[in-house]
């Protein structure tokens, strides 16, 4: 089968990969670049996704949580959370591909056109990332945020990854600061406006000093998309919708979902991808939406955060926060905490289970 693929992040090349030099349109003039996530992946989807562990740069056992007051630690078995080299591993997939740089896509249909070329396809895969300039008319409005982060030097910042709940750090969303090695850190934020003034308040926060130029982008909230496949279109990763809300991650999902498009590319049946990925993970994403909305537009993470303040909590999966966030609440006391605020916990679940039935 003849496939064009419109993108080349971690979906689109491992697509490319599966298929074994299908054509990648790329905008930038090379993959990897410019940077845009903070790369934080779990363990077992590292290795599930068939990430080299030459581009491990860094593992971590705990996450802490605070609002700049109060804090509650999150402790993770086995290191289970890994700092990849996403530049690395773009340049890695792309050995696999036949990448064309500077081909920004301008249409997908009835052919694939770029300011340079035309071309044809019988199927054409959208993996556009983030900016889903084409795929925005197939698959939706999707909730975006900005992000901004850039790498610091600080004298002595958190041993542990450290996320911030904190109104004026982000009003929508949360800051983080990811220790990188050698008095190094990641620090950013993302949020639904003035990330760069929010930005440097972390900045001055930490006391910390920007040892190259700050980066970002759009950071997605969901919903993943109703549907993957439109007649010989299909779309995959980010421009699907295929993030974990609560966190903004997606590479792990964008791969696996690549990896099964390519298997039904293979197999000439593209409903198989819809559905299988669909199974996979669309009850899942709407599900931790209606978290995210309760943890971070109705404020109810610095309720959660002031009932286990100075807690270590056990946690259990990195990749599905709501599991981990139900399970780490575990136990007596817990439980009559979460109890408190059940009312918003519901009004969320109900949210979620009416968003599960929609069509």
């Amino acid at each position: 089968m003849d496939v064009l693929i419109v993108g080349g992040g971690p979906a689109g090349l491992s697509v490319a990969r599966q298929l074994k030099g299908a054509p990648v349109l790329e905008e930038d003039p090379d993959v990897g670049v410019p940077r845009h996530c903070t790369s934080i992946v779990s363990r077992r989807g590292a290795e599930e996704a068939d990430i080299p562990k030459s581009l491990w740069l860094a593992t971590y056992d705990t996450i802490r949580i605070t609002d700049l007051s109060r804090e509650v630690v999150f402790a993770f078995p086995n290191r289970e959370i890994v700092l990849i080299d996403r530049p690395g591993l773009e340049r890695h997939l792309s050995a696999y591909a036949d990448v064309r740089t500077r081909e920004r896509a301008l249409s997908v249909t009835p052919r694939v056109s770029t300011k340079r070329s035309v071309y044809r396809a019988d199927t054409v895969v959208v993996a556009e990332g983030a900016r889903a300039a084409l795929s925005r008319g197939l698959v939706g409005k999707m909730e975006r945020l900005s992000g901004l982060q850039v790498d610091v030097r600080m004298r002595d910042g958190p041993e542990e990854i450290t996320v911030i709940v904190n109104r004026a750090v982000s009003s929508t969303y949360f800051g983080w600061v990811v220790p990188l090695g050698d008095g190094t850190y990641r620090i950013g934020l993302a949020d639904a406006e003035g990330v760069k003034a929010k930005l440097d308040l972390l900045l001055r926060l930490f006391r910390a000093v920007p040892i190259d130029r700050p980066f970002g982008g759009a950071v997605l909230r969901g919903p993943m998309a109703r549907r993957l496949v439109y007649g010989n279109v299909a779309v995959v990763g980010d421009a699907a919708g295929m993030v974990k809300p609560l966190s903004g991650g997606g590479i792990v999902m964008s791969m696996i979902g690549g990896r099964t498009l390519a298997d039904a590319l293979r197999r000439g049946d593209l409903a198989r991808y819809d559905s299988s990925v669909r199974e996979r993970y669309r009850v899942f994403t709407l599900l931790s939406r209606a978290l995210a909305d309760m943890l971070y537009r109705q404020r109810m993470g610095e309720k959660l955060l002031q009932e286990f303040a100075g807690e270590r909590l056990r946690a259990v999966d990195y990749d599905n926060h709501v599991k981990t966030l139900i399970m780490a609440s575990m136990g007596a006391r817990g439980m009559l905490r979460l109890a408190r605020n059940a009312h918003a916990l519901a009004a969320a679940l109900m949210a979620a289970f009416r968003l599960v039935g929609a069509p």
